[in-house]
């Protein structure tokens, strides 16, 4: 049991370690600046049961960020949703954007895309250090 749940753990931190490179990389060629808005923030539920039966729900807040780059409009939803955002509607935000490539982009504000990566990461190594402990627990 103990060997599934490190395992789940390692799995969990590399994900976190893809979400921090993949940041990481769009901060190092997103060199560009301009002003963008909140154009909307997209809901998405979903729902899941526990074994007992009891039915769970949890809302995803996902924004969509609008800027203009040489008179073209781009649109963009934020990848990364989170349960609460304190982003609203409306909102002025600073997108830094790939000069060569004016969809990549990433966020200032959004903190959810850039702390995704670190969460998960430290999800990972608790997890794992569960994987380790579980065992003589039980013992």
């Amino acid at each position: 049991m103990g060997i599934l749940i490190f395992v789940f753990g390692v799995a969990f931190a590399g994900m976190g370690v893809f979400f921090t490179l993949k940041h990481q990389k769009l901060k190092k060629i997103c060199t560009a600046q301009t002003d963008g808005y909140v154009q909307d923030i997209v809901q998405e539920e979903s729902r899941s049961s526990n074994d007992d039966g009891t039915e769970t729900s949890t809302t995803m807040h996902y924004p969509v960020f609008a800027y203009s780059v040489n008179g073209s409009q781009h649109v963009k939803r934020s990848s990364t949703g989170s349960a609460r955002t304190k982003l609203v509607i409306g909102q002025k935000v600073t997108v830094f954007y790939n000069p060569e490539e004016p969809g990549q982009h990433y966020v200032l504000e959004d903190k959810a895309s850039s702390t995704s990566g670190i969460v998960f990461m430290i999800a990972g190594v608790v997890i794992m250090i569960l994987g380790i402990v579980v065992p003589y627990i039980q013992q």
